[in-house]
């Protein structure tokens, strides 16, 4: 039972959240697929950070557009970069 709940608290403190948003994409830059985004819900709401797309992707179908994206942690903070893990 000892090594159960070992376990089970080891497993917990390298638990990786991530948190799904809603942003506004202010500008994107299809050679490195970074958007430089604007939250507007949740605990994102007004702060401003970058997020990693895939390269390529059409400027005219992101910029100025609000997108429900997941990304790779449980909080925003203002300036970071996250990575997008779907969309």
């Amino acid at each position: 039972m000892r090594t159960l709940t070992a376990l089970l608290l080891i497993s917990l403190a390298f638990a990786v959240d991530n948190l799904y948003i809603a942003v506004r994409v202010e500008s994107y830059d299809p050679k490195t697929g970074i958007m430089k985004v604007k939250g507007i819900a949740g605990s994102c709401e007004g702060k401003s950070f970058n997020l990693i797309a895939k390269p390529g992707m059409d400027p005219e179908q992101i910029e100025k557009r609000e997108l429900h994206v997941l990304i790779d942690s449980d909080h925003c903070e203002d300036k970071a970069t996250y990575k997008i893990l779907e969309r």
